[in-house]
């Protein structure tokens, strides 16, 4: 085994995140107003950028085309939710029945406005 152009140089610690980094109040949700956050929301790019928000085991999931699986979403009230183990959060526009017509998706300094689209 070879290696070349290997650098090793010794880097600063980082300190600890404070007490209660990544700690969230959790909204409780009833079925109905899950279900009505639920669907396919295009970024605008002609069907190649929708997300999708579907129903999970323990909630609600989102999947994206750009990457497998489906990020599970901590509610943060009945229209803002924070994705696990990452830094992005959801904020869904909804109607007067409470279901959604669009979300802004936000993560790393970006900001990605869907709207919902038919099934």
């Amino acid at each position: 085994m070879q290696f070349r152009n290997l650098w090793v140089r010794e880097t600063p610690d980082r300190p600890a995140p404070p007490d209660g980094y990544g700690d969230f109040d959790v909204a409780a949700l009833s079925a109905a107003e899950m279900d009505g956050l639920v669907g396919r929301y295009d970024r605008g790019g002609g069907g190649a950028d929708v997300f999708v928000i579907e129903r999970t085991d323990d909630g609600l999931g989102l999947s994206m085309p750009w990457r497998t699986g489906v990020l599970s979403m901590i509610p943060l009230s009945a229209t803002e939710f924070q994705l696990t183990n990452t830094a992005g959060t959801l904020t869904f526009d909804v109607d007067d029945a409470g279901n959604a017509t669009g979300v802004t998706f936000e993560m790393g300094g970006g900001v990605y406005p869907a709207t919902r689209i038919g099934e």
